[in-house]
């Protein structure tokens, strides 16, 4: 062994692993060759030193390159280089902070879904909207067949001005604005009027504030898209002021358009009574006309029990074309923000956490600032790496939510004023009345906008959440197998994309073109992309395109689901499935994530015992020479540069067996071809000696150790063996002419597999050669030599049958 401890490991080592190799095997044939013949002896390329395959730095005989060394012994022997062994100790570090950040990742969703249900009545505020959506739908009747039956529709049959008054009268205003109590169907009884008291209640619970208001929207002049037809005609065009409505609009898009409110023509109905002479008045007078955008019907109630201030809008828009769109839209909110002390538990530990995370980012940007010299730039793009940007995303978003909490309390406590001062107003038969409620309801609106607004970064939040949890889940192999095979795969991913969204994008077109005039799904570019990704996923409507013809929709059809789903889809999935494996494969060998936990929980319990040494400590004795070998001596003897004080042997050895064993991990591969054909030929030359006979020289002196690989009885000569053909000899040898011809098995070294296990085919292939003074007869020589090319031969079957391709 080349490895000297005078050197302090400084010099690469030029040493084979011959230990295990030393022992005799039983069952291994062990041939001991020497050869004698005229001339100097010719030397082999393959004599020189070479290169382990793994590591490196390690220097081997020939034919040992593939052997196997144990972390252990790289630890203990040879050493570890130290950039190798710093490497490790960084990514060590690293990979606990990263899984130490699991738990508080974990604890971070914990605290903001518990900030987040505090404050949002979210069950609540669905219960009362569906209730007031299932009243007002199925029990806001007209077209009643006769006083006692039930009406036959509801808002959704609004198709005309006549069916908008007559389910103001019959339906909505007898619904909301009750003045008797209820009786069953049929009966003859009279319970009497409510009082005024229970008037104000809708739904027996909900507290009603305030009349109901009645607006309207008007649309605007424009000239005509073609000026000489219409001024033929003597026409004019009007277009929709806040939101395109020739489509079925959803809610969402309902809600968030403004409502330019013509206040002229806006009317409050403070009862049924009111209500009736007033809408009377305002159908006489024709309210509603040709220029009538939208109209809206709101009323505001207070549930009491879920504190939900809840402001309901019955939206009728009439599109151009002549349809009147119907939509029932809610805005709630609650009045009171904190409702026990937990809130303000729940604030004050999430938003701790937070500033918390922010000042440890902040150190740790200063420190990379102060190791750069102070160039700010540098140390930006030195400390900004993809992870370091999620959790500053997470920072300000998370701030944000905070601004914005803050300026909903303001505007809540405010609203909560303003509801609170219409309780003196009466009957609110006056003009200023009618202010105060306008302006309440406007303030309402603004409010129930600005925390439906909110909802977006209240969702973004614990999507950076997750992320920061993929952070710490990358510092685990186990646990990175999603976050790994994305990131090695994202190139071929991209390119596909490319190809994907050109397909795609041409069979929206396609689509448009073809259905865009009888389906909905189809009417504009943007609703179709939407409507194939859902039909790509099996929902689909296919009588509704046959109703564009049946062949065009059979081969619009037939080619998007055979070259989308059957092709693309599939490609996508082989894409994602071809380096999933690579990485399952390659994480096998790593720790399980409770290893990981295990192993940080006994770092903290050892370095609170202090009983060893922090990494950092380690780390700060290196950087001295990337390429000397340290090995468990080198830091524990004094006097050595890498000496570090306090540290234990076992410490020293497991850090260096750990990092012996990631530096294997990272850089073994499977054997190739090339490699066991070259190492099967380094077998074959320690054969050849057993047929290297030259006719006037000596014989080759032999020696049979043990028994036969792979063979049960000692070996036993024939009685007579001339000529045998030697497994990878070049020339036959040469024999009496009167001897019977002993063909040896063959063995085509090309034929292996591609890839086998290493062990099996080291183990396989033990052979030694020796000398040795016998010296056989001729018969004996051939049953030798016919002996050894079936241990050959079984070399190489052994081979194939412990392949691992």
């Amino acid at each position: 062994q080349a490895a000297s401890s005078g050197h302090e490991g400084r010099r690469r080592l030029c040493a084979p692993r011959i230990a295990r190799r030393a022992q005799p095997h039983r069952g291994m044939l062990a041939v001991i060759a020497h050869r004698q013949s005229r001339g100097p002896k010719r030397k082999s390329e393959e004599s020189a030193a070479r290169c382990h395959a793994v590591y490196t730095w390690i220097r081997t005989a020939p034919g040992m390159e593939l052997t196997d060394v144990e972390p252990s012994e790289v630890a203990e022997t040879y050493g570890m280089p130290e950039a190798e062994f710093r490497h490790h100790l960084i990514s060590q570090l690293v990979a606990e902070q990263n899984v130490l950040s699991l738990p508080w990742a974990i604890l971070s969703v914990v605290l903001y879904a518990m900030l987040l249900f505090s404050h949002e009545t979210v069950q609540s505020a669905y219960a009362l909207i569906g209730a007031i959506d299932f009243d007002i739908g199925e029990n806001a009747n007209f077209a009643f067949s006769s006083p006692l039956a039930m009406g036959h529709k509801n808002y959704e049959d609004v198709n005309s001005y006549a069916d908008f008054w007559s389910w103001m009268n019959k339906g909505f205003v007898p619904l909301t604005m009750q003045t008797q109590h209820p009786t069953a169907e049929s009966s003859n009884l009279t319970i009497g009027d409510l009082s005024p008291r229970d008037r104000q209640y809708y739904l027996w619970h909900n507290y009603v504030i305030g009349p109901t208001k009645l607006s309207q929207e008007i649309a605007e002049d424009i000239s005509c898209p073609n000026p000489f037809v219409g001024d033929a005609l003597n026409i004019s065009c009007t277009v929709e002021v806040s939101t395109k409505m020739n489509l079925a609009p959803v809610k969402q898009q309902v809600m968030s358009s403004d409502f330019v409110e013509e206040k002229s023509l806006t009317v409050w109905l403070k009862n049924a009574s009111h209500a009736s002479a007033v809408m009377a008045d305002m159908e006489a007078n024709r309210w509603l006309s040709t220029r009538t955008n939208r109209i809206r019907v709101s009323k505001m109630v207070y549930s009491p029990d879920s504190d939900l201030l809840l402001t309901t809008h019955v939206f009728f828009s009439f599109a151009r074309s002549g349809r009147i769109w119907k939509q029932i839209t809610h805005e709630s909110m609650g009045l009171a923000p904190y409702r026990s002390w937990t809130a303000y538990l729940w604030d004050i530990l999430f938003y701790t956490q937070v500033t918390f995370l922010f000042v440890c980012e902040l150190q740790e940007l200063c420190s990379k600032l102060c190791k750069s010299g102070r160039h700010l730039w540098r140390a930006i793009t030195e400390y900004m790496g993809v992870w370091n940007a999620v959790d500053w995303v997470f920072i300000g978003t998370s701030y944000v939510v905070l601004v914005l909490w803050i300026l909903r309390v303001v505007q809540l406590n405010d609203l909560r004023a303003a509801t609170l001062a219409t309780q003196d107003l009466g009957t609110c038969d006056s003009a200023e009345c009618e202010g105060v409620y306008a302006a309440l309801f406007q303030q309402a609106e603004d409010v129930g906008r600005f925390v439906a607004g909110t909802k977006i970064f209240n969702a973004v939040v614990p999507l950076f959440i997750m992320l920061r949890m993929f952070k710490a889940f990358s510092a685990q192999p186990r646990l990175a197998l999603v976050t790994d095979t994305l990131r090695k795969a994202w190139t071929s991913l991209a390119h596909y994309l490319i190809v994907f969204g050109a397909i795609f994008a041409s069979y929206a077109c396609m689509g448009v073109a073809f259905f865009g005039r009888l389906s909905p799904g189809f009417a504009t570019l943007d609703r179709a992309i939407p409507t194939m990704f859902v039909m790509m996923l099996g929902d689909f409507d296919f009588t509704g395109m046959e109703d564009s013809g049946r062949g065009y929709a059979f081969f619009f059809f037939a080619s998007f689901m055979f070259l989308i789903v059957l092709v693309m889809l599939s490609m996508l999935i082989a894409i994602i499935m071809d380096v999933y494996v690579d990485v399952k494969q390659k994480s096998q060998n790593s720790e399980a994530f409770w290893v990981a936990v295990r192993n940080s929980a006994r770092r903290a319990v050892q370095n609170w015992r202090k009983e060893r040494v922090s990494m950092s400590k380690i780390i700060a004795v290196l950087n001295k020479d990337d390429h000397a070998l340290l090995r468990v001596d080198s830091l524990l003897k004094q006097g050595s540069p890498y000496f570090v004080a306090d540290l234990k042997e076992a410490q020293a050895k497991r850090l260096l067996t750990e990092a012996a064993n990631a530096y294997s991990m990272r850089h073994s591969r499977g054997v190739a071809a090339g490699d066991i054909k070259r190492y099967a030929d380094d077998v074959m030359h320690h054969l050849r000696p057993l047929c290297d006979y030259q006719a006037g020289g000596t014989y080759t002196t032999l020696s049979l150790e043990g028994e036969v690989l792979g063979g049960d009885e000692p070996c036993a000569a024939p009685a007579a063996a001339t000529t045998v053909e030697a497994l990878g000899g070049d020339e036959p040898c040469a024999a009496p002419a009167a001897a019977k011809t002993v063909e040896a098995p063959a063995c085509d070294v090309d034929s292996l597999a591609a890839e086998v296990s290493l062990d099996m085919l080291l183990e396989a292939a033990h052979v030694r050669i020796s000398s040795h003074a016998a010296t056989p007869t001729v018969p004996e020589a051939a049953n030798l030599l016919s002996q050894a090319t079936i241990a050959a031969r079984t070399v190489v079957s052994g081979l194939l049958r412990s392949a691992r391709v």
